[in-house]
């Protein structure tokens, strides 16, 4: 029996980490990026970085880039607002986990209808 009582124990803690990674991006109010003068030594698909834009500069100057799995793409940014400004998706991407997207609502829901959402590793939570 220890076994069993083991797995029983295991299985409830991974329903417990599970649980506090789905509540905790809803208290995120600020993310801060650290400013890259290299280039990431293992980027990945879907990841954001900050550019310097001067030592490390992955096409378009400073400023916030995704990286494709091949390409350093840089987001449009507000400049008077400083806020991100991100496409409406009307299918579901082709991206890897801790993307911030938004979706239509329409075309595709990934459950709340239109409006922000993050990817958390098993699934798109709704933020706003």
């Amino acid at each position: 029996m220890p076994y069993e009582s083991s797995y029983r124990v295991n299985d409830q803690i991974s329903r417990e980490f599970k649980k506090i990674e789905e509540s905790q991006f809803d208290r995120v109010d600020t993310i801060r990026m650290l400013e890259l003068n290299v280039i990431p030594a293992k980027p990945r698909a879907g990841n954001l970085y900050k550019a310097d834009g001067t030592d490390w500069n992955p096409g378009a100057g400073a400023g916030i880039y995704e990286f494709d799995g091949t390409n350093f793409n840089k987001l449009q940014m507000l400049t008077s607002e400083g806020a991100l400004i991100l496409p409406v998706l009307t299918a579901e991407p082709a991206t890897t986990d801790h993307s911030l997207i938004i979706a239509d609502g329409t075309s595709w829901d990934p459950g709340s209808g239109k409006g922000l959402y993050f990817r958390n590793g098993v699934s798109w939570v709704f933020i706003a």
